[in-house]
């Protein structure tokens, strides 16, 4: 049986690190035989000692074409991990984890070199969307996003993906001093649109607590 290749490259920060580490612990755990696809800036996963095979890359369009033209043939199924399919047609089922909108919805307030570069990369994910055969996300606005913005979209699969700590375990109590929301600030995450609803709270005279994680360089610090 031929393994699984999970490509990973593109993806070495915030949040979807924290899934593909998820991933790979699962896999690993399960003993599932697969191929790692990684990224030449991602800093070193949870289980990579245990991972049986590692390819680091530099994430380039021409060097992912040469990856998969040379072992196309090598594997039973491919798991694309950052957005983008495949740039070639596969034999074989492929399914790609799509979860940073901001490359389908570009912000009118990014300068025009970073929406240059997204522009490019929402280009790119049009053109070998042909070459998935299913897309993950982890909301309903996500799916309806990618169906709205990518032609002939049918197979979408909604799986939250995320591990509650220990610590965040259910201690019994039925009430809670508020809610938590984590996780780095991007155009696509809701971070705006929670504000205003606590705003909606606020002026109907409601004042639950929100803990939010921001970087200290985002906007919502004062």
């Amino acid at each position: 049986m031929k393994p699984i290749l999970i490509d990973a490259l593109y993806l070495h920060i915030t949040g979807a690190l924290a899934v593909q580490n998820l991933l790979l612990d699962g896999l690993v755990e399960h003993g599932v035989d697969f191929v790692l696809l990684k990224d030449a800036r991602c800093p070193k996963y949870n289980s990579e000692d245990r991972i049986p095979k590692v390819i680091v890359m530099k994430a380039s369009v021409i060097e992912r074409t040469k990856f998969y033209i040379k072992n196309r043939n090598d594997f039973s199924k491919v798991v694309c991990m950052a957005n983008v399919p495949p740039t070639i047609p596969l034999k074989v089922a492929v399914t790609t984890y799509f979860h940073n909108l901001t490359v389908l919805k570009i912000p009118s307030n990014f300068t025009f070199k970073r929406k240059s570069r997204f522009w490019i990369r929402r280009f790119l994910t049009i053109l070998w969307s042909h070459n998935t055969d299913s897309w993950i996300v982890q909301t309903q606005n996500s799916e309806d996003t990618l169906k709205t913005t990518i032609p002939n979209t049918k197979h979408v699969y909604q799986y939250p993906i995320y591990r509650i700590p220990d610590s965040f375990a259910d201690d019994g109590r039925k009430e809670r001093d508020g809610f938590l929301f984590i996780g780095e600030y991007s155009y696509a995450k809701g971070h705006d649109e929670l504000l205003e609803a606590w705003k909606i709270l606020k002026q109907r005279g409601k004042e639950p607590t929100l803990h939010l994680t921001v970087s200290k360089d985002k906007k919502f610090l004062s």
